[in-house]
């Protein structure tokens, strides 16, 4: 049988560039963790929001957050704690920083999916890099990223890379949904091209 679906949503980044809480900030009319977690719902059994305890600590959150279990591991912390929480389902898991993603692309993934393999996930079109921060991990990917961790190697793009056909990919065919925005000036350049203005777009700040 396909495993279940569950949603998380990856919000545990220190946001250094940023210079704030990058989960926090607002694109659709609420903080872009609380949109994500939305749009993963319409496509997941449960969904929940990844973060370090002590970010938690400082939302006034109302939504189910699932705080790392480890440390020093950057997104791999995330998704290992989502095995350790429900190791036999399958986890589409989505970063807070992509707020051009919408529900075509998470529909795209979704019916894409298959579950014998051990992840799916999207191709950047750009660089042909694997984006493994909006991809489904099945269970099968445990084994892996627990080997990958073992051996000091905390990268999920390259677990995905030395995967090669034990993992599906995706090309889209226009990847304006990957786009992270990382820093002040991203975040400018995102609101002038959705705005059509130079001067006049909200700050990060």
């Amino acid at each position: 049988m396909k495993p279940e679906l569950y949603g998380l949503v990856l919000a545990g980044g220190k946001s250094r560039r940023m210079g704030q809480d990058k989960s926090s900030l607002q694109y659709h009319g609420q903080t872009q963790r609380g949109h994500v977690y939305d749009l993963l719902q319409k496509f997941c059994a449960q969904v929940w929001i990844s973060a370090r305890p002590a970010q938690i600590a400082t939302w006034q959150e109302t939504r189910p957050c699932l705080p790392d279990a480890f440390t020093g591991l950057g997104p791999m912390a995330a998704l290992l704690t989502a095995f350790a929480h429900k190791p036999e389902a399958a986890w589409l898991i989505a970063a807070c920083d992509m707020p051009q993603l919408g529900e075509d692309a998470l529909s795209a993934l979704v019916g894409a999916r298959l579950p014998q393999k051990i992840a799916t996930y999207f191709v950047n079109p750009e660089d042909l890099l694997p984006e493994p921060l909006l991809a489904i991990w099945e269970p099968a990917a445990q084994s892996r990223l627990q080997e990958a961790c073992q051996a000091g190697q905390y990268s999920l793009r390259q677990c995905l890379v030395l995967a090669g056909p034990e993992a599906r990919a995706i090309v889209p065919v226009q990847g304006d949904f990957l786009e992270n925005i990382n820093d002040p000036q991203a975040w400018q350049r995102y609101w002038q091209k959705k705005t059509n203005q130079t001067d006049n777009y909200p700050e990060p700040f």
